[in-house]
């Protein structure tokens, strides 16, 4: 079972919580960060066709996250035929390990005060160091109405058990459409025996270094000595141009 925690943030200010933990479950109360999106981490290297080469995170990083929610904004987005409403928000790992899977939730106010819902966000891991630029956007039907807002997340604390042994990745490209990033690649079954289950996780970055989101896919039953293609589509939500490059890591396990 893999160990959560959670983290508080708010629109308005930046709220300092003394931490609070239980022994049977160790959650611990995080307070919002200043932290503004940015950082000059490495992950790899675009060429000027999208193409990429990755750096793939092995998920042995020593110690534990840190999960910290930066500044926030509500975006109204208005085009000719629609209106977008999300929170933007930057949420940076500032501990030593990778961290499982991210979840940062926003709930929605009218200008009276009334609660109207709320939506989600999800990363499969942030790394240390790494900041993820996350949006939340707002999916009911009154988009209009949205005045004000409140966001929180949890995450799980043990990280996916990336790059096991005899799996390979092979290569991995990496192409940049209009609403869109397509990753694509071929990871061979080095192992002696057929592998039940591989999933492969590309995440995608700015050219700052700053996570835009992530997306997986997965295929049974490989035979020894096979070489799996994969391709896997990121819809960007308007952020397809920012995209610049990606890594990559492989689990055999969907727990």
């Amino acid at each position: 079972m893999r160990r959560r925690e959670y983290l508080l943030g708010s629109a308005l200010f930046a709220v300092g919580l003394s931490g609070c933990t239980t022994t049977a479950d160790r959650r611990t109360m995080f307070q919002q960060s200043a932290t503004t999106a940015g950082t000059d981490q490495a992950t790899g290297t675009s060429t000027a066709d999208g193409s990429g080469t990755e750096a793939s995170p092995t998920g042995e990083a020593d110690g534990e996250p840190v999960i910290e929610l930066g500044e926030s904004e509500l975006v109204v987005d208005e085009s000719r035929f629609s209106t977008d409403v999300y929170v933007s928000v930057a949420v940076e790992n500032v501990g030593a390990g990778h961290s499982g899977t991210l979840e940062v939730v926003a709930d929605w106010y009218n200008d009276a005060g009334e609660y109207m819902g709320n939506d989600s966000a999800f990363l499969n891991s942030l790394g240390p160091g790494e900041i993820w630029a996350a949006r939340v956007y707002y999916l009911g039907g009154s988009g209009e109405e949205v005045n004000d807002y409140e966001v929180a997340g949890e995450y799980n604390v043990e990280p996916p058990d990336m790059n096991p042994d005899g799996l390979s990745l092979l290569e991995s490209e990496l192409q940049v459409g209009e609403d869109e990033a397509v990753v694509s690649g071929r990871v061979e079954n080095r192992r002696t025996e057929p592998v039940s289950y591989i999933e492969a996780t590309a995440k995608l970055y700015d050219a700052e270094g700053v996570v835009l989101g992530d997306e997986w896919t997965n295929v049974t039953d490989v035979p020894a000595g096979e070489v799996w293609a994969f391709e896997l589509t990121w819809l960007a939500f308007g952020r397809a141009q920012d995209v610049a490059e990606h890594s990559m890591w492989l689990e055999d396990s969907a727990l």
